[in-house]
C-alpha cells in the first residue's frame, strides 16, 4: 500500500487514486480483510501466554487453551468493529 502511493506520488500525471482501495469492495470489508494481516499482536499474546502458563491462570488442556484462542480472535474483531 505503501509503495503504490509513493509510486503514485511520483508520477506527476497519475490519477490520486489507490490501485488497493479501488478494488471494487465496500471500505468496512477492506478494513476488515486487512485488520485480518495485521501480525502485530502475536508476539504480544505469546508473551502474555508465557506468563500465564506459570502463575496456573492458564492451564495446558485443550479447554483452557481453546477459550484462550477464541478470546485471542474475538477480541480485535470485536475492538474493530467499535
Amino acid at each position: 500500500l505503501s509503495i503504490s502511493s509513493f509510486v503514485s506520488a511520483a508520477n506527476e500525471n497519475a490519477i490520486a487514486q489507490n490501485e488497493f482501495l479501488s478494488n471494487g469492495l465496500p471500505g468496512f470489508v477492506s478494513g476488515m480483510f486487512m485488520s485480518t494481516l495485521n501480525l502485530a499482536p502475536i508476539p504480544f499474546w505469546f508473551e502474555w501466554g508465557t506468563v500465564l502458563f506459570p502463575l496456573k491462570i492458564l492451564l495446558p488442556n485443550n479447554t483452557y487453551c481453546n477459550i484462550y484462542i477464541a478470546g485471542i480472535g474475538i477480541s480485535p474483531f470485536t475492538g474493530s468493529l467499535l
